[in-house]
């Protein structure tokens, strides 16, 4: 959802505050989980887990000051649709209903609102105008298959100007067999964008009549092929005390830290400052660890190669500029996060937009790790052969097809909304243009 929210709000999770699928909220002394994973269901979490992807993740987590693209359309005349998008949120109230086994397993009414677009589909929480398998082997409507045929029906109908569609399934299939096997994945994706491309009576005709944007938001690499490779977090510390995953409070002061896994990186918060030299000192000992990262008085940053010992410091706002215009005071050694100097500009390596990530990663932690290549971090619930998450550009680079859409020579998720905003004829949001600037 990170990565989601930040396509949504041209923002990054320093200003949208959606920390990654899984973080840990300080005001409520517990962990926050997108994921309703088999394990939610055994810990007693999975109750909470809904209420927080169809409630919170919108409401409460999502930031105000972080406008989504639905909000910033709407709100200047033009009609948009979100399609399964997960960051959904907009001008227009819509009523739906849970389906009962799944208001019962997870403690809420049968009857919700949700606040998105003038067209939104989440689901079968909202009555579609089509009809599809539902239920909990239709993945409650969270399908290909379910957008894809809602968003032809809008399109024939010539009900919105904007559609944004979520197409989750080739990640899932990517994730289970890896992205070296999933050549089939993508053929099944290839032919139902083509047949949204249909919708319109020829591909010359779609094309001329609208714009399109094709894009991940993230790649995947392997992940597998050592013993070990899926490190449990909770079980992994040895010397300190992790908060178990489902537990509240780590102001007790009878654990050391929280951390939340995200895949191929995990965030670290400490439940004291003096926590932070005993766990950089294990986790500089697991081979599993790539890069170790933390956040220090004054508005520093600090990433640590922990094989070598080499460091560095950074914070917004010195002499060096980066790849795509930030500025950046450094000290230390660059290439810990693969970075050559190059007069004063700032050429990157293996690690994309390093700088800006790391600062977007340490928003509510005090400190992250990024994985070794083939290792991932997990709840101790593994998905399969593929993953992302880390530093690495093979994690981070995703593709992007675009169509009468114009993109910055090197753009970043955060560029669609305001790419968005400028074919509508609109200026790009002001919070927007001062946030670049910053």
């Amino acid at each position: 959802p990170a990565a989601l929210a930040s396509l949504a709000t041209g923002q990054t999770p320093a200003v949208h505050g959606i920390q990654g699928i899984m973080w840990f909220d300080r005001r409520e002394e517990r962990y926050v989980h997108y994921w309703p994973s088999p394990q939610s269901l055994m810990i007693g979490t999975f109750g909470q887990v809904i209420r927080d992807i169809l409630l919170n993740l919108n409401g409460r987590h999502l930031a105000v000051a972080a406008p989504t693209l639905f909000e910033v359309l709407e709100n200047n005349g033009v009609a948009a649709a979100a399609v399964n998008f997960p960051i959904c949120r907009g001008p227009f109230l819509h009523h739906g209903q849970v389906p009962i086994a799944l208001a019962l397993l997870a403690g809420l009414p049968v009857g919700i609102a949700i606040r998105g677009p003038r067209h939104l589909l989440v689901g079968d929480m909202l009555r579609p105008l089509i009809s599809v398998p539902r239920g909990l082997f239709g993945r409650y409507g969270i399908s290909d298959e379910r957008a894809i045929r809602y968003t032809k029906r809008l399109v024939k109908e010539n009900r919105a100007r904007f559609y944004l569609t979520y197409l989750p399934d080739n990640d899932l299939r990517s994730h289970h067999v890896g992205p070296m096997q999933n050549a089939a994945s993508l053929q099944i994706l290839d032919r139902q964008i083509g047949s949204l491309l249909d919708s319109y009576g020829s591909w010359d005709v779609a094309t001329a009549e609208a714009k399109w944007l094709i894009v991940g938001d993230h790649a995947q690499t392997e992940v597998g092929g050592q013993e070990g490779y899926s490190i449990n977090v909770y079980k992994a510390f040895k010397s300190v005390s992790v908060l178990p995953f489902g537990l509240r409070g780590l102001r007790s002061g009878n654990h050391d830290l929280a951390v939340a896994a995200n895949d191929r990186s995990a965030l670290i918060y400490l439940a004291r400052p003096e926590a932070q030299s005993p766990v950089v000192g294990e986790l500089s000992r697991w081979q599993s660890v790539d890069r170790i990262m933390g956040r220090e008085d004054g508005g520093w940053l600090w990433a640590l190669d922990p094989h070598s010992g080499r460091r560095m410091r950074f914070r917004r706002g010195g002499w060096w500029r980066d790849e795509r215009g930030a500025t950046w005071e450094i000290a230390g050694d660059p290439g810990v996060l693969d970075l050559r100097e190059s007069g004063a500009r700032l050429v990157e390596g293996i690690y994309p937009d390093a700088l800006s990530r790391i600062e977007g990663a340490l928003t509510g932690s005090e400190m992250a790790i990024s994985a070794a290549p083939g290792f991932e971090f997990t709840t101790g619930f593994k998905l399969g052969h593929g993953n992302h998450g880390s530093l690495m550009a093979g994690d981070t680079v995703t593709r992007a097809i675009s169509v009468g859409l114009e993109l910055p020579a090197k753009p970043r998720i955060i560029d669609v909304l305001p790419a968005i905003a400028k074919s509508f004829g609109l200026p790009v949001p002001h919070h927007l243009v001062t946030s670049r600037q910053a």
